[in-house]
């Protein structure tokens, strides 16, 4: 059985995994049991969630629109046409 305590290698994985898409339970709590003690960590987490919202508000940017007001836009659009 693998040990409950992650390694800050593996809580990286995790955290650069967690950008992308859902963990599972287990994977979560591993994560915040590690980044909750280990500073370098949490360091990490808080620059990767700001790159992250940086790439989403250039992606914004360069779409003129954000993604929500496109999303009640084309909704809106939709209900017009039926």
């Amino acid at each position: 059985m693998p040990p409950i305590f992650p390694t800050c290698k593996e809580t990286s994985r995790l955290l650069t995994r967690a950008i992308d898409g859902p963990l599972s339970w287990r994977e979560r709590l591993k994560m915040r049991l590690h980044v909750t003690v280990c500073r370098n960590c949490s360091i990490f987490e808080h620059q990767l969630r700001q790159m992250a919202q940086w790439l989403k508000w250039r992606r914004e940017k360069e779409n003129g629109l954000p993604e929500e007001t496109r999303r009640r836009i084309r909704k809106m659009l939709e209900g017009r046409t039926k």
